[in-house]
């Protein structure tokens, strides 16, 4: 027969509300965070020419977020990792999350 802890479910419940709220209000990121969500979604390394300017603005856009031409783009996110320490499936899995939420943040979807 199986016993089921109903104070561990609804402890497990409570705490994934407040989770959820925490992040939902989450207003400012750490480098670590900054460095993943370019490694999975960076599509073009930066390059510095005379005479263009592009808005950084813009250039930090595109670092960070995904467009809709690099949904699902993965091969920009191997080359990414390709010299990097860490494996690259949580960049792919991460990629792939970022890739519903076009030219956003994944969790500032979750701003009230």
């Amino acid at each position: 027969m199986i016993k089921i802890n109903f104070l561990g479910i609804i402890l497990y419940k409570l705490f994934l509300i407040l989770m959820i709220l925490k992040i939902a209000k989450k207003r400012y990121y750490h480098i670590d965070e900054i460095f993943s969500y370019g490694l999975a979604n960076q599509q073009a390394h930066l390059s510095f020419e005379e005479g263009k300017y592009e808005s950084s603005i813009k250039l930090f856009n595109n670092y960070l977020t995904v467009n809709k031409n690099s949904r699902f783009n993965y091969t920009r996110v191997y080359k990414n990792q390709a010299k990097h320490i860490h494996p690259p499936f949580y960049y792919f899995l991460f990629h792939s999350i970022c890739s519903f939420f076009l030219e956003n943040l994944a969790y500032d979807m979750l701003e009230v």
